[in-house]
């Protein structure tokens, strides 16, 4: 008995002196899975304009990535933002990492008093939940469906209805779609008129459902300018 009160005054010693140890210990999950509960937006555009500054972090609180004005750090080493995206771009795989456009997502799977849980690099990754910064934002799974524009896929087509064994809609690859609502896993969709990949928009209205989540998962797959 003496000896398990001794390993435990000693683990809560540890604790209090090594913040980083303690921040590994609550994010002990290194994996991450398809099921966010939202996405974190850090807007490129603003900091390299307004001067701030984000860090996203490693479990033990190590700094995996920092972006300043028109410098981002990458394993220690800087580059220019818009200059050089063509030598750290590849260091980065997140959920949307388009410099040039302003745009940097990451999936978020956890919201604690003060970080954001999300993945960067297939890792569990940690950004400041800073609420007086306006580079950051946090946007729940409804509202970034809702705010982006569908793109169906071979393996996740439009279909006719909210079922997994209605018929698909005819040709449903040739257009660009708009979010209506959210019905439980499925997504309602509309062909966009001022948005279209052919010469012209489609002559009649073309309407149908495309599964934003499967088996509890995420699948969708969203783009973020037309």
């Amino acid at each position: 008995m003496k000896n398990i009160i001794f390993i435990g005054l000693i683990f809560s010693i540890l604790n209090l002196c090594c913040p980083h140890k303690a921040l590994t210990a609550y994010f002990q999950d290194n994996k991450t899975e398809n099921n966010p509960i939202g996405f974190v937006f850090i807007d490129f555009s603003r900091i390299t304009n307004q001067e701030e500054a984000v860090s996203v972090l490693d479990q033990n609180g190590d700094t995996i990535l920092y972006l300043q004005n028109r410098v981002i750090s990458l394993h220690g080493i800087d580059y220019a933002v818009y200059d050089e995206e063509h030598l750290y771009k590849k260091l980065v795989d997140a959920e949307v990492f388009e410099p040039e456009y302003g745009f940097f997502i990451l999936r978020c799977y956890e919201i604690t008093d003060q970080f954001y849980k999300v993945e960067l690099n297939e890792k569990v990754a940690l950004v400041s939940k800073d609420v007086t910064s306006k580079s950051i934002q946090f946007k729940n799974v409804e509202k970034y469906i809702m705010e982006s524009y569908p793109m169906p896929t071979q393996q996740n087509p439009i279909r006719v209805s909210p079922d997994e064994d209605a018929d698909e809609v005819n040709d449903f690859d040739k257009w660009t779609y708009l979010p209506v609502e959210i019905d439980g896993d499925w997504v309602k969709v509309v062909d966009d008129k001022d948005c279209y990949s052919g010469e012209a928009p489609s002559s009649i209205d073309i309407k149908g459902w495309i599964r934003w989540r499967k088996d509890g998962k995420f699948i969708l797959k969203v783009a973020h300018t037309c």
